[in-house]
C-alpha cells in the first residue's frame, strides 16, 4: 500500500512538470508569433538604428493606426534619408479627404498604376459601418468590410514561369509535321514540344519545339509574332511577366549536343547563352547554374548571382546594387534603362541612389510620368491618407 501511495505521489509531480514545461513552450510559440506578425507589419529594429516598438496582430476591421513619422526627407528625387528617416507629407499629396469621425481599415487598401492614370482603392468604418473609396468617389454603408472590391495587389513580377501549359490541345498533325494551331493561324511544323508558355488571354504564347529529321533535330523559339530557329537544343525558356519578351537558352555544351545523350552532359565553368525572341543573342555568361534568372516586361535579362545578393546583373553586366540584400526579386522595381531601381522589403524601400525610407510604405507599384519612371506607394499618417512617389 505504501509503494502504490508513492507511486501515484511520484505520477502526479510528473504531471505538474509537464504542465509546466507545456505552458513555457505555448508561452514561447506566442511571443514567435507575434514577433513575426511585428515584423510583417513593419515594426520591430530599423536597419537605421530606430528603438524597438511593438504591435498585436489587428482584429477583422480595426482601424488603421497613424503610420510612423520621423523627421523630414528631401522630396522626390533630392537628397534624400539614407538613415531610414522620412516624412509623406514630402514625397506625397493627399488625394481626398475623408469625412469627419472616418477611420481607415487597416490593410484595407491598394494602388494600381498604368499608361491611364492611378487606381486607388481604400475601404473605412465609422460608426460600426464600412464605405468603400474609389478615387475619392465614396459608397456605402456596408455591414461588413467589401473586400471583393478592392482588387488583388500584387507585387511586380519579371517570371511566368508559373504559367506554363498543356500545348496537347492545340496540336494538329502527327509524327515531325505537327503544328501549334492558335487564333487561327499555324505554327510549325515541328515534332515536339519542350517547353510551352500562354497568356492568360490566349492571345500571345511562346513555345520551345524540336523538330527531327533522321538523326540530326533543329531547334526553334516558335512565338505569337513569328518563329526564330535557334543554333542547337536550348531548353531553358524564360516569358516576362506581361507576355511580351521571351528567350531560350542553353549552355555551349548542349548547343553543340549532337545526339540526345550529348544534351545532358555537364561542363564545369560552362558557357551559357540566351537568344531572345527579338532575335538578340547574349553570351557567353558566367555562372548561369549559380544565379536566378529572370527576363522583365521591357526585355531587360535580369541576373541575381550567388555571392552578390545586393547586386543585380542586367544583359550580363553589373547592373544597380542596393543596401539590402534581394530576397524577393517580384519585389524588385527598376527603370526602364535597368540603371537604377528601388527594393520593398517589410515595409521600406531601398532605393539604388542610397535612400532608405523605413517602415509605412505600402502598395509600392511602378509607374511613367512625363517620360519618366517613378515609383509610388501609399501612407497613412494621421488617419490621412498619402500617395507618394520618388524618381527612380
Amino acid at each position: 500500500m505504501k509503494k502504490l501511495i508513492l507511486s501515484f505521489l511520484f505520477l502526479c509531480a510528473q504531471l505538474s512538470l509537464s504542465a509546466q514545461f507545456l505552458k513555457k513552450l505555448s508561452d514561447k510559440a506566442g511571443a514567435a508569433v507575434e514577433k513575426t506578425i511585428d515584423k510583417g507589419l513593419g515594426n520591430g529594429e530599423n536597419a537605421g538604428g530606430s528603438s524597438k516598438r511593438t504591435a498585436k496582430a489587428p482584429a477583422a476591421g480595426e482601424a488603421m493606426p497613424s503610420a510612423v513619422t520621423r523627421p523630414s526627407a528631401s522630396p522626390q528625387g533630392g537628397s534624400s534619408s539614407t538613415d531610414g528617416t522620412w516624412s509623406a507629407a514630402d514625397y506625397g499629396t493627399q488625394p481626398f479627404k475623408l469625412q469627419p469621425g472616418e477611420t481607415i481599415v487597416r490593410g484595407e487598401f491598394s494602388l494600381k498604376v498604368s499608361n491611364t492614370g492611378q487606381k486607388i482603392n481604400l475601404i473605412t468604418s465609422h460608426n460600426g459601418k464600412y464605405f468603400f473609396y474609389e478615387n475619392g468617389t465614396r459608397t456605402g454603408p456596408f455591414d461588413r468590410p467589401p473586400l471583393s472590391k478592392l482588387g488583388v495587389f500584387g507585387f511586380n513580377s519579371f517570371s511566368a514561369s508559373t504559367r506554363q501549359s498543356n500545348p496537347s490541345k492545340f496540336i494538329e498533325g502527327t509524327g515531325n509535321v505537327r503544328q501549334l494551331v492558335l487564333n487561327g493561324k499555324k505554327y510549325g511544323p515541328f515534332s515536339t514540344i519542350l517547353a510551352f508558355y500562354l497568356s492568360p488571354d490566349q492571345e500571345r504564347f511562346y513555345a520551345l519545339a524540336e523538330k527531327r529529321t533522321g538523326e540530326s533535330s533543329d531547334f526553334f523559339l516558335l512565338s505569337h509574332s513569328g518563329t526564330t530557329k535557334l543554333p542547337g537544343y536550348a531548353p531553358t525558356l524564360l516569358v516576362s511577366n506581361n507576355f511580351e519578351h521571351a528567350a531560350a537558352v542553353g549552355s555551349q555544351t548542349q548547343l553543340k549536343a549532337r545526339t540526345e545523350q550529348d544534351r545532358y552532359r555537364y561542363a564545369e565553368n560552362d558557357d551559357t547563352f540566351v537568344f531572345t525572341s527579338t532575335g538578340a543573342k547574349l553570351g557567353p555568361l558566367k555562372d548561369w547554374n549559380r544565379s536566378k534568372n529572370w527576363i522583365s516586361n521591357n526585355g531587360m535579362l535580369i541576373q541575381l548571382k550567388e555571392g552578390s545578393r545586393k547586386q543585380i546583373y542586367i544583359n550580363g553586366e553589373p547592373g544597380p546594387s542596393f543596401q539590402r540584400n534581394l530576397e524577393n526579386l517580384n519585389a524588385l522595381f527598376l527603370s526602364k534603362s535597368g540603371k537604377s531601381g528601388a527594393y520593398y522589403d517589410y515595409g521600406s524601400l531601398y532605393f539604388s541612389d542610397g535612400t532608405h525610407l523605413a517602415y509605412s510604405v505600402l502598395s509600392p507599384a511602378a509607374g511613367t510620368e512625363n517620360g519618366k519612371d517613378y515609383l509610388f506607394w501609399l501612407s497613412v499618417k494621421d488617419n490621412n491618407l498619402y500617395v507618394c512617389r520618388k524618381e527612380i
